[in-house]
């Protein structure tokens, strides 16, 4: 008869994995995955490098646990900003705002999910988060298409349209290699709750609503 793990066993287990991944998060919000390698990481969390590649499939199974549960976060964090707004307006509003103070206040962990190059099996779960949001962003559109706040569209275009162009409107704020340089002042670009109400004006006509003044954006973290 094979050998089966007990349930305390498979208890120590799942809290090594997850005391792993804690410490690989803060590894990743602090340098990014390309600083989070493998001894690194093991260094943070207290283990072996053996131990951290018998409890994961590599270092990159081990980034692609730290991807998923920091994307996860993010994404609940923001549909509860949608899911608090009055009406579909308000809820694209929120949306950016919300997401977009997040991104400036953890610039690096934004970075991580958002652009940095990684590995295929991480950019195969970026692209599912993607859909994720284009799913939440067309929910929101749909309802302001209902309400006839937003204008007829084709929801399934411009929801991950919307997506798309909140997170290339960050690269430049957000990398790493250049935002130190970011002041603005280059081709007019406003920084902080400046740009991000900027994004929300976008993201409204482009859905065609009359743009409207934003209010002040709260940086939180990701």
């Amino acid at each position: 008869m094979a050998y089966r793990k007990t349930d305390r066993e498979l208890d120590r287990l799942r809290q090594r994995r997850e005391s792993i991944v804690a410490a690989a998060s803060s590894v990743v919000q602090r340098a990014g995955f390309g600083g989070a390698k493998a001894r690194e990481t093991a260094e943070a969390a207290g283990v072996s490098v053996g131990s951290l590649y018998s409890n994961f499939d590599g270092i990159d199974g081990l980034h692609v646990e730290v991807f998923r549960s920091l994307a996860e976060r993010e994404l609940r964090r923001v549909a509860h900003d949608v899911d608090d707004a009055a009406r579909p307006r308000d809820a694209l509003v929120a949306l950016v705002q919300g997401f977009g103070a997040r991104c400036l206040a953890a610039p690096m962990v934004a970075w991580a999910l958002l652009l940095e190059p990684v590995s295929p099996a991480i950019e195969t779960l970026r692209l599912r988060y993607r859909r994720d949001y284009a799913d939440l962003v067309a929910s929101v559109i749909r309802d302001g298409i209902s309400t006839g706040e937003f204008g007829f569209q084709a929801v399934e275009i411009s929801a991950p349209a919307i997506v798309g162009a909140i997170a290339e409107s960050l690269v430049r704020p957000l990398d790493p290699f250049v935002r130190n340089d970011f002041t603005g002042d280059t081709d007019a670009v406003p920084i902080g709750a400046g740009l991000i109400d900027e994004i929300a004006q976008f993201c409204l006509r482009a859905v065609g609503a009359e743009p409207a003044q934003t209010g002040p954006t709260t940086p939180g973290r990701p």
